[in-house]
């Protein structure tokens, strides 16, 4: 994929179906395959395309609700990338059902990082795009959150994540997370984009019936529900797979 068709927001995703005769068996894993993380429902792996990665069902699926394919589904119907930052680019989506109507879903979408793989310096000034220029991040830390400098910085950026995710589960959901080092975190000083998209979020999940977690990544430390897209002026925050069923 060229560089500039990664930098546009404006494309339609290709869309897909397929049908097959004889039902999904137990599938022989592909040696090729690289894969970078899983869920309960789904894997990502490498795309042939360095520019992006390919998110795959696990197994057959035979209801039409799935907190990450409804999420999908909205994004492409909505181009939601087109004018919001905070949601992923999905280019293309694939649909195979069988004889027994089980369906086996894949996604190529643009390659997301984690929030870990970010400095303090770059998390820093995320939290100060996201939560205003106002936010704090109280410099009263104990060191005996490591036992060398680098534990400590490592716990601090560790600690700053947590509350990022945090803040926005709490305005998403009425939670009470308390923060462990954010400080002035007030929602009326947060980006007008944020607002947006955790509105549209919260439309998402009423119409599906779903729940909205952003906090906890369901499937451990390998796949998270956030994640940045990094860039010529900074990382941007984007919701990646925010809604369960």
């Amino acid at each position: 994929m060229k560089i500039s068709n990664i930098l546009e927001q404006v494309f339609d995703t290709e869309i897909r179906h397929k049908t097959r005769k004889g039902a999904f068996g137990i599938e022989e894993p592909d040696p090729d395959e690289k894969e970078l993380g899983r869920g309960y429902f789904s894997k990502v792996s490498k795309h042939d395309d360095p520019h992006l990665v390919k998110k795959t069902s696990l197994s057959p699926d035979k209801t039409k609700q799935d907190g990450y394919w409804s999420y999908v589904n909205f994004l492409i119907d909505y181009k939601l990338w087109e004018n919001n930052p905070y949601f992923p680019r999905i280019y293309k989506k694939d649909k195979t059902t069988d004889a027994r109507k089980a369906t086996m879903k894949s996604v190529d979408m643009e390659r997301l990082f984690p929030l870990k793989s970010l400095s303090f310096a770059s998390l820093e000034a995320l939290v100060k795009k996201m939560f205003g220029e106002n936010v704090l991040i109280s410099p009263e830390i104990s060191h005996d959150y490591g036992k060398s400098d680098m534990d400590y910085k490592k716990n601090v950026k560790r600690i700053l994540i947590a509350d990022i995710t945090r803040a926005l589960q709490n305005y998403l959901t009425g939670s009470e997370y308390e923060l462990g080092i954010l400080l002035r975190v007030n929602p009326n000083e947060w980006d007008e984009k944020l607002i947006e998209a955790l509105k549209i979020l919260k439309t998402i999940s009423s119409r599906n019936s779903s729940s909205i977690d952003v906090h906890q990544s369901r499937s451990g430390a390998e796949q998270e529900n956030v994640m940045v897209r990094k860039g010529p002026y900074g990382a941007q925050l984007v919701f990646t797979d925010p809604l369960s069923i």
